[in-house]
């Protein structure tokens, strides 16, 4: 279906978990690595409004309001780029100093949120 293929942006750990999660789930998704933390990307706008993702999933591999990707969403939307539905993941809000798996996004949460992003997705009449 059009407009149906999702598109994760993240970074870190963040790719990895993703890639498994896709691999489990079996749902069309590409996977961005955005490395740069201070900013977005010069590409990532450009390449989302191109491919004209249906859905677009940030994964901030931080602890919620620790990471840099909901600061992503505003300047994404300021360019114009976000596809019509789109969804920010992240770490649950734990302070861990020691970094124990539950500070961190898993694949499953990743899964979990591809799935219900993609019930979100607007569908073409085709």
């Amino acid at each position: 279906m059009a407009g149906a293929r999702l598109a994760v942006a993240t970074y870190g750990n963040g790719v990895v978990k993703a890639l498994e999660a896709i691999s489990r789930s079996q749902i069309a998704c590409d996977v961005i690595d955005c490395p740069l933390l201070s900013r977005c990307p010069d590409a990532l706008a450009p390449l989302l409004r191109a491919k004209a993702y249906g859905g677009l999933l940030l994964v901030d591999v931080c602890r919620e309001g620790g990471g840099p990707l909901a600061q992503r969403a505003a300047q994404l939307h300021d360019a114009a780029a976000l596809p019509p539905a789109w969804k920010l993941l992240s770490a649950p809000p734990t302070y861990n100093p020691l970094g124990r798996t539950l500070t961190f996004v898993s694949s499953e949460a990743i899964g979990e949120a591809l799935t219900e992003l993609l019930s979100q997705v607007p569908r073409s009449r085709a």
